[in-house]
């Protein structure tokens, strides 16, 4: 819709439109877009937004594709930079009768509300006939009705009273509607005292012009310290594996005890950055061997040489001053890889054996501790855009609790080869040889981002299938627990799960373009 469309139109009286969040596949582009959302409300109007695709048959309707719905629906309103508490209007767009009501509709509103409810951000409404508005009303008191009442055919609304709580009420089509040089459909709808519109919106980023908050072949390194590249470590990670097999007596060993091994050395390579209690539960150690080497090879060159990649300490602060993390030396990959060690290392070690799945001690734990960060921080400008502008950004050498970023460049690298690793590791046991095998070849890490399509499962390199899927892992039932131990506040932070996936989506799209995994259409 162009400016001069939605001026004639306030002018001749509209002040409300209903708008679709989002596309029909295969039908007709009818996504509401960001410029349109200006365009509207400067004209003077206020939105309401509808969510329908393709289901036209009552049997479409069950509560899995209510949760995938609303997934979908909160993704485009956050990505359109609509406020808390907006109402998102659900169509059921067919003629039911009572018992398919009960049978389909009210499953598919049950998992709407069980998607809407977790994110405590939007809320639903229900578009369709009388009938299946009350029912839906019955069974969720309070919601706000649209009401297809130029649907004079439908059983549903033969005979039957408004629903207490309408907002809107669609009563006639015009079509070829003409205006402003142009003409297209439209439909006449009612307010009632009940109507509520969206007025204004959060600033938020477009995708096709983001740009992720740090870039090392754009911005350089943000480090004071040295860095070295990983191969080059590789002496003493091959060392190490060494007196692993000596300490213990092994002379052959097994492709299981090299596993073993293997993991037992990210141990030592992620005994100072990860200690306290929650990773002593997740990764619990090898004390012995990391003792051994502490105690009996503390001189030596490669134990040494390891030492600035792996230390990790707090300096405390004095007076009013937070106390700080000081982060290890950075390794790179000698491209656009830069990683802390002691990440890589745990994450390997939990894909490997760890009482969580592996994902926890990778990018869901990462994304999970962000969500309360995105809550913290972006009261101010919108939970969305501080994620855009924060989600991979780098961080200081030493940062405290404000300046620290749960979710940085450096993470999301670990975490993408940490999962590339292990998947060798299935087949080269020998944890250097699968690092020489790794870092040894750029076609495999320079187009990490290739990973995240394995592990969230998405069909398509599309911002909103990647959101959906994020949302998807990170709600779904069989990782309640883990939810509750890495981000216990998420439902006190309403959206930011949300901003987080999107954030998350953002960036993954455009590295992965940037890196050459997929070429745009």
């Amino acid at each position: 819709m162009d400016v001069n469309v939605a001026v004639q139109l306030f002018s001749r009286g509209f002040r409300y439109i209903g708008r679709y969040l989002t596309r029909v596949p295969g039908g007709l582009d009818k996504a509401l877009t960001p410029e349109e959302v200006g365009i509207l409300l400067i004209a003077g109007f206020k939105i309401f937004p509808i969510y329908q695709e393709s289901f036209n048959k009552a049997t479409d309707f069950n509560k899995s594709a209510g949760k995938e719905d609303a997934v979908k629906a909160v993704n485009a309103a956050l990505s359109l930079g609509f406020k808390q508490d907006t109402i998102l209007y659900f169509a059921v767009d067919c003629d039911m009768t009572e018992d398919q009501i009960f049978t389909y509709a009210l499953p598919y509103f049950e998992g709407i509300h069980e998607v809407l409810e977790n994110s405590n951000y939007y809320k639903a409404g229900v578009y369709g006939a009388r009938n299946t508005c009350r029912k839906i009303q019955d069974a969720y008191p309070g919601t706000k009705c649209f009401v297809s009442d130029m649907s004079t055919g439908y059983s549903g609304n033969l005979g039957y009273r408004m629903p207490e709580n309408w907002a809107f009420e669609q009563y006639h089509e015009v079509a070829g509607y003409p205006i402003a040089g142009t003409s297209f459909d439209l439909d006449y709808d009612m307010a009632s005292e009940n109507a509520e519109g969206v007025s204004s919106v959060d600033s938020v980023p477009v995708v096709s012009s983001y740009k992720p908050p740090y870039n090392p072949s754009e911005d350089g390194l943000r480090t004071d310290k040295p860095t070295i590249r990983i191969l080059d470590l590789l002496p003493a990670i091959a060392w190490l594996e060494e007196r692993y097999y000596d300490f213990y007596n092994i002379t052959e060993p097994t492709d299981e005890e090299k596993r073993i091994c293997g993991r037992v050395i990210c141990d030592y390579l992620s005994q100072y950055a990860y200690n306290d209690l929650k990773w002593q539960y997740i990764a619990p150690k090898d004390d012995h061997f990391i003792r051994h080497i502490n105690i009996d090879h503390a001189k030596n060159e490669h134990v040494i040489t390891l030492r600035p990649y792996i230390y990790t300490t707090v300096e405390k602060g004095q007076g009013d001053d937070l106390e700080r993390t000081v982060r290890p030396q950075l390794v790179k990959d000698g491209h656009l890889g830069l990683f802390e060690l002691p990440h890589l290392a745990i994450v390997i070690r939990c894909y490997l054996m760890s009482p969580v799945p592996g994902d926890w001690a990778a990018w869901a734990g990462d994304f999970a501790s962000v969500v309360n960060e995105i809550y913290v921080n972006g009261k101010e400008n919108g939970f969305l855009a501080w994620a855009v502008e924060n989600v991979g950004e780098s961080e200081p050498d030493a940062a405290s609790v404000l300046d620290a970023r749960q979710f940085n460049y450096y993470d999301l690298i670990a975490d993408l080869d940490g999962y590339a690793i292990r998947e060798l590791l299935r087949t080269t046991p020998s944890l250097s040889e699968c690092l020489q095998v790794y870092y040894g070849d750029a076609s495999k890490y320079d187009k990490r981002y290739q990973y995240f399509k394995e592990i969230l499962g998405f069909r398509n390199w599309e911002q909103a299938a990647i959101s959906a899927k994020i949302l998807d892992y990170f709600y779904s039932d069989g990782n309640k627990w883990l939810r509750d131990m890495f981000s216990a506040d998420f439902k006190k932070n309403p959206g930011c799960v949300e901003a987080a996936a999107i954030a998350l989506s953002y960036n993954i799209l455009y590295w992965a373009e940037y890196t050459g995994v997929f070429t745009p259409q």
